[in-house]
């Protein structure tokens, strides 16, 4: 059943909220820059992969990776960047795992919904300095990624 009632998307109301165990913080990402702030790419290119054989019989081949790519683009302003820096700075000197945190992303002008329990930064983002406000690409990856979309 389909619904002519109007929508409304509120880029805003989307949001990370990142859980360090090992450290007790809890921090809601902030100061984002304008437009795409925000892209998760699931790793797998597909869930399932067909195959063919030369006698026209079909198989499909399960691919069970659910981890993804998170990118978060702040602006060099935002007090996130410190937050993230110091966990990229805690994972890198424990090296044991208790660098790793949970990620929970909302969109809460929709329905959808991504959270994973072992994520981590990939690596520290390029800074560009200049007369406009210049953006901080952080890189996040994960192991597995449970996902809703409605």
């Amino acid at each position: 059943m389909s619904s002519n009632r109007t929508t409304t998307l509120s880029p805003q109301d989307t949001v990370i909220v990142i859980t360090h165990k090992a450290s007790g913080m809890v921090h809601t990402l902030g100061g984002y820059m304008d437009g795409t702030h925000i892209t998760i790419e699931m790793n797998a290119d597909k869930t399932y992969n067909k195959h063919v054989g030369v006698d026209n019989v079909h198989s499909r081949i399960y691919n069970s990776d659910t981890s993804a790519s998170i990118a978060a683009s702040l602006a060099q302003t935002s007090a996130s960047n410190d937050v993230l820096s110091w966990l990229y700075k805690y994972d890198v000197a424990s090296r044991n795992g208790d660098g790793l945190f949970s990620m929970l992303i909302r969109d809460g002008s929709g329905r959808s919904f991504y959270y994973t329990d072992e994520a981590w930064i990939s690596d520290l983002p390029d800074s560009t300095f200049g007369n406009d406000m210049n953006g901080r690409d952080w890189m996040f990856d994960t192991s597995r990624m449970d996902v809703l979309l409605s």
